[in-house]
Formats: C-alpha cells, sequence, structure tokens
C-alpha cells in the first residue's frame, strides 16, 4: 500500500500498487484480502445495484485489509461468490472466517442484514447455509418485511455483532453432506427502502475439507531466477524519415553463458515492418512521416529454462527538404544577362567590349606570363598559377579592369 499526494487537491489518498514479483500463481486455504483477491467479484442480484462489496481497509484498523458490504439507504440485493471447491470424500467441509456488522436497526426491529447462502448445481439454485450446515454462532433473528428488503423474512445477521466493534469468530461445518461435489459459498446482503449503516467486515476466509486449496495465492518461484538472461534492446534512437535503424541486441546476457534465443516484435500494429525477427540484430526502413512519431519494439530473449523482456523506441522525424540545385560552384556575383545556371555567370568575352583595339589595354598583373609578342591578339593572356583551369576567372578579372579604366579615360 502506497501514500500519493496530490499538489492539486492538497490532500493524501491511499492506493494499492500491483508489482511484479519473483512468484508464481499458486492456491491457499485462507484468503486474508491484504492483496486483491483475483476472483472478487460482485453480483447485482437486482440487475441493478453496484459498488456495495469491495476489498478496503479496516475501519477498525486501517492497517488490515476486509471485504465489506455497505448497508446503503436504499433497496439493495448483491452478493459475492467465493471459488467453487469439490468437498472431499472423507474430511468434513468447513468454512471459518472473522466478522463485524453493523446493520440498520431500531426498536428491536431487524432492517438490512446480510446471510450465507450454498448452491450444488453451478449456480442455479441456492439454499440458506442454516439448512445442510452448523452455523455457529447464528444468525440474529428474521429481517422486517416491512420496508420491501429482497430478503424480507428471511433468518439473517443483523443488528450488531455480539463483541462489536471487536470481530467474532464464525465456523460453517457441513460435515461429509457434499463428499465428492462441487459447491460454491456466497455471502450476500439486503438492504430496504432507508436508512443505511456501515455494513459488514468479513475476514480472514478460510475453506478447509476440500480436495484443492480454494483461493489463489503467490507462491515462491519453482525456476531459479540467478541464472535467467537478461534482454537488452539497445538505446532509444532518433532518426529521420527514409533512414535505415538497426536495433541491436547484441548486449543481451546469459549469466550463465548459454546460448541465447531472439525475438523482436513491433509493439505498434501500424508501425515499420522488421527485416527479421529471430536475430540479435535487425532493421528497418524508417517510414516517411508528416508529424513526428514514436515507434516501440519489444525483444525477448530465453536460454530455453529463463526468459526476458525489454522494450526500446525509435522516434521518427519528418524527413528535411532536398537541398536546393545550385549547390555547385560559388556564383561570381556578376549578372549580364545570361541565365543563373549554378556555374560562374561570365556575360559576354572581355575581347569585344565594342571599343576600338588600340583602346583595349593589358589587365591587371593576374601572376601570370606575358604571351610572346607574335601571339596575336591583343598583346597578353594569362598562364602560370591560373592557368587553364582558372581562365574564366582570370577573363572576370580582366573584364573588371577594362571597364575601370575606359570609366576613368572618359572623365
Amino acid at each position: 500500500r502506497a501514500s500519493l499526494v496530490n499538489d492539486s487537491l492538497c490532500d493524501t489518498v491511499e492506493t494499492e500498487l500491483a508489482l511484479g514479483v519473483s512468484a508464481d500463481l499458486g492456491a491457499k486455504a485462507l484468503e486474508d484480502f491484504e492483496l486483491p483477491p483475483p476472483w472478487l467479484r460482485e453480483t447485482s442480484l437486482d440487475g441493478r445495484t453496484t459498488g456495495v462489496w469491495a476489498a478496503v481497509p479496516s475501519a477498525a484498523d486501517p492497517g488490515d485489509m476486509v471485504l465489506r458490504a455497505l448497508d446503503a439507504p436504499t433497496i439493495t440485493d448483491t452478493a459475492v461468490l467465493l471459488p467453487p471447491v469439490e468437498a472431499s470424500a472423507s474430511e468434513d467441509l468447513v468454512l471459518s472466517f472473522v466478522h463485524t456488522y453493523d446493520f440498520e436497526l431500531s426498536d428491536g426491529i431487524l432492517w438490512d442484514g446480510g446471510v450465507i447462502e450454498i448452491t450444488r448445481d453451478g449456480g442455479a439454485t441456492w439454499d440458506d447455509v442454516e439448512i445442510p450446515g452448523t452455523l455457529e454462532p447464528g444468525y440474529d433473528g428474521a429481517l422486517s418485511n416491512r420496508a420491501d428488503n429482497p430478503l424480507s423474512d428471511r433468518r439473517a445477521f443483523g443488528g450488531q455483532n455480539p463483541s462489536f466493534p471487536a470481530e467474532d469468530a464464525v465456523t460453517l461445518n457441513f460435515g461429509t453432506r457434499f463428499a465428492g461435489e462441487t459447491v460454491q459459498l456466497r455471502f450476500r446482503v439486503g438492504t430496504d427502502q432507508s436508512v443505511g449503516a456501515p455494513g459488514w467486515e468479513i475476514d480472514d476466509l478460510e475453506i478447509t475439507g476440500s480436495v484443492d486449496l480454494a483461493f489463489p495465492a503467490l507462491v515462491p518461484d519453482a525456476s531459479d531466477c540467478a541464472g535467467a538472461p537478461v534482454a537488452d534492446p539497445g538505446m532509444p534512437q532518433t532518426v529521420f524519415g527514409g533512414e535505415a535503424v538497426v536495433l541491436d541486441g547484441s548486449m543481451s546476457m546469459d549469466p550463465d553463458g548459454d546460448p541465447l534465443t531472439f525475438a523482436w516484435s513491433a509493439l505498434d500494429p501500424d508501425g515499420p515492418m522488421l527485416d527479421a525477427t529471430d536475430a540479435a540484430m535487425v532493421g528497418f526502413i524508417a517510414p516517411d512521416v508528416t508529424e513526428e512519431t514514436l515507434y516501440a519494439f519489444r525483444l525477448s530473449v530465453t536460454d530455453g529454462v529463463g526468459s526476458d523482456t525489454a522494450d526500446t523506441t525509435v522516434n521518427v522525424l519528418v524527413a528535411p527538404p532536398p537541398p536546393p540545385p545550385d549547390m555547385g560552384l560559388p556564383d561570381m556575383g556578376v549578372d549580364l544577362g545570361a541565365p543563373d545556371a549554378g556555374v560562374p555567370d561570365m556575360g559576354v568575352p572581355p575581347t569585344d567590349m565594342g571599343a576600338p583595339a588600340d583602346d583595349m589595354i593589358p589587365p591587371a598583373d593576374m601572376g601570370g606570363e606575358e604571351a610572346p609578342a607574335d601571339s596575336g591578339g591583343c598583346g597578353c593572356h594569362v598562364t602560370g598559377p591560373l592557368g587553364a583551369a582558372a581562365g574564366p576567372q582570370a577573363i572576370f578579372f580582366a573584364f573588371l579592369a577594362l571597364l575601370d579604366w575606359r570609366r576613368r579615360r572618359r572623365r
């Protein structure tokens, strides 16, 4: 049991937490309600009432869990059925328990109350246990028929138990009357039109003289958990849609060094399909998504005796857009009218700028060597460090020098 504090309510709430333990499901003769009983189910005999029966802390001792039925201030008819048992052929079938009760009582009249019933035909018919058995101590008297109680005129536990608020022990002995038969018991409460009370608390239920133990229980684990394998599906990952993903369970281990068998599974029905499921490492292509999506995967490993499972996740992000087409050489920055196609934009050749040939002057020294005098043309060209590979850049800078020279000449 744990106490949880809710800041928004400024209050403390007690709740039951179910924890996985190293144990197997077995059976026991005694039910003490300290763990929520898996067999506990409320039956509405009037077809409408629920919430009367529950396993809750005792009103007298909050540290002790009990089965409680409320005495409601309205007409109700509800019950809780115990697990069915096969009566021994030779031993007495005995039900024992402790209880405390406080049902509506006024002027000596028992208005509300509880009874115990038994069936021998799977629930088709039910008889009060006072008929075939010996109930000690017995019921307190008959319930009133003046306020529409479903148990009107029947003998029942009513008012308060003799030791109230302390508990009283009850024994119900059927002897061998049901030897070899399968029978089932139930606790039943009936209430009338108005006025309620605390109700009925039952604890330490025990059935003896049955072939099998009556109540489910956790028993020590029969297997040796010390040598069980440990599954390791790897760390959570974050990828873009379209990327390859590898789930790596190779760090899973067995303390005894036994070989492991792997089994991967996707926990999301609409998740990506794995390329394999029975290898230590499996993969898939992350799907293209329109929004960030988290997928979960489970790895199970076994060494043939013990097993273990563990989960991991892959967070798939929206894939980035493709790069723009102009991702090649840097643009030279001058556009003389030619379309920008991702290569240096050189405009028109500097050899014909619309001026007489004698207006041409050699461009600035670009680090090359002069051409021989008889090379023809305008008297120079670029070689050396800039060379042929840098020809377009050399022409461009020569063109800029020519433009600057002509601008200064016209002044």
